[in-house]
């Protein structure tokens, strides 16, 4: 199996063929399920990243690293609330909509975790400001 190359995608196309105007933060981590009052990773390698496509609206999308694969997609409009989930053993964040009931966990999959904070830093950012062009991570090989 070859490995995607995320650098064609830092500008451009995705794999669906739908264009984007710029990353906003984009770090490695992996999907939760929630099952009743149960969170359980997903254990497949994945991508998250908010993105500003060219009509200035704001993605939150999750990438599979193993096929490239944008498997959500959600468009945001300063209405969502970043929150440590600190009941879990692991690196587990939750985005919640607030005029929705949209809620997506994700847990850490960088390996140092004294960099959570700038990455969350960076998704509050992304988030809530205008026009924030960070990058919390290069393109992934």
């Amino acid at each position: 199996m070859t490995t995607p190359n995320f650098s064609s995608r830092w500008s451009g196309d995705d794999p669906m063929g739908n264009s984007y105007r710029t990353i906003l933060v984009q770090f490695r981590a992996g999907r939760c399920k929630v099952e009743g009052t149960t969170i359980t990773p997903d254990t497949r390698k994945g991508i998250f990243r908010i993105i500003q496509d060219e009509q200035h609206l704001k993605h939150v999308q999750w990438i599979d690293r193993s096929n490239g694969l944008i498997e959500e997609d959600y468009f945001t409009f300063s209405d969502v609330d970043l929150e440590r989930i600190t009941q879990s053993s692991g690196r587990v964040f939750l985005l919640r909509w607030r005029d929705r009931s949209n809620k997506l966990f994700f847990w850490m999959q960088e390996t140092n975790a004294e960099k959570d904070e700038d990455h969350f830093l960076l998704i509050r950012q992304a988030l809530n400001g205008p026009e924030v062009f960070v990058h919390s991570h290069p393109p992934f090989s």
